[in-house]
């Protein structure tokens, strides 16, 4: 949840976490309960009952406007190294023709992975072409009730610095995600806020799912379909794993996984977030390619919510089990570090390998 994500998808104390959140609130810094991490190891950050995610850009900082890239459209950093799920080494032209076949694009990262955002530009430039082949750009970094906000900014009725005022974009929104805005503008692409507000996701990680039953109709409206399906086994082992130990981040080893409705009665109240961000997430995909039905689905996120095929993967094949899906997760490493198959084995149909600048 997700995924400062998807990571930024480091390993997150809750308590800590929530300091800092109180401390940006009586300092009027943000108007979400939100706290930055560093990116520590590859899964990136555990999201936190919907408050450990990217604060929002202040108006003091400058906003780059979006310049042409120094390498040629449609073509990757140099240096990244590809591979399919099993550790086989692929090109960019493999994954390329892959991403091509495929009606739904889940792109996972860790959020201060330079390399690997502009592999993902790059992927949407070559994909969308001169002629601008229909797709629909789905952002985790933006939530779902600044929807009207990004429409009227990607159609020109407001200035940059509104969108940036009223969107409570990320603080790298400028380098790393108006390039997807860009790009949308010049091909006229729907764009998607697809993250449920934080607000309402931070309330499940403090009351549990009873706490959306007093929100507002209008509210429910800007979240997935409730109730949502509980986490699967897959997913839960994962996060526990993340979190250190049982759901309940006790450290001190997973626990035996639950089933069915045992596993939604023993869930905590943050891993039911989590659950519900995935969810949302996964909804907005699925709303997009309803609504968008020649259009392929280009969704960015933390690399958490889609890796090893669980988080929106698993409510995607709920919400259109029939839609060809590839997932992509890039990973920054050493520059000549080998494929780890313990790391980054079955993480996606393909695993990109970046590294830092």
């Amino acid at each position: 949840m997700s995924d400062t994500t998807h990571p930024m998808e480091a390993h997150t104390r809750l308590g800590s976490c929530l300091a800092k959140a109180a401390s940006a609130l009586l300092a009027l810094v943000t108007l979400t309960a939100g706290c930055a991490t560093g990116t520590q190891g590859l899964q990136g950050p555990a999201t936190v009952g919907g408050i450990d995610a990217p604060a929002p850009a202040t108006l003091t900082q400058p906003v780059a406007e979006m310049v042409a890239p120094a390498r040629p459209r449609g073509t990757p950093p140099e240096g990244i190294r590809i591979f399919r799920g099993d550790g086989t080494p692929a090109t960019w032209d493999e994954m390329l023709q892959a991403s091509a076949s495929a009606r739904v694009l889940l792109l996972g990262e860790i959020h201060d992975d330079r390399v690997g955002h502009e592999t993902r530009h790059a992927l949407l430039e070559y994909l969308a072409g001169p002629a601008c082949a229909p797709h629909v750009i789905s952002l985790e970094m933006l939530e779902s009730d600044v929807q009207l906000v990004v429409e009227e900014y990607q159609a020109g009725i407001i200035t940059r610095d509104h969108f940036m005022r009223a969107s409570r974009p990320w603080n790298n929104h400028a380098e790393d995600y108006e390039p997807y805005l860009a790009e949308a503008r010049r091909c006229n692409f729907p764009v998607v806020a697809a993250n449920p507000p934080r607000r309402y996701v931070n309330r499940v990680a403090r009351l549990g799912t009873a706490g959306l039953e007093l929100l507002d109709p209008r509210a429910l409206e800007l979240l997935p379909p409730l109730p949502v399906a509980p986490p699967t086994d897959r997913y839960r082992a994962a996060w526990n794993a993340l979190m250190g130990g049982t759901s309940g981040g006790s450290g001190h080893g997973a626990a035996p996984a639950a089933h069915g409705e045992q596993a939604e009665r023993v869930a905590d109240p943050v891993l039911k977030a989590q659950n519900l961000w995935d969810a949302g997430m996964a909804w907005a995909v699925a709303e997009a390619l309803r609504v968008h039905p020649v259009a392929r689905v280009l969704h960015v996120a933390g690399a958490f919510h889609v890796q090893d095929y669980t988080g929106i993967p698993d409510h995607l094949n709920h919400y259109a089990p029939e839609v060809s899906t590839l997932v992509m997760v890039a990973y920054p490493v050493e520059r000549d570090a080998p494929f780890d198959p313990e790391a980054h084995g079955g993480k996606g149909d393909f695993v990109v390998l970046t590294y830092r600048r």
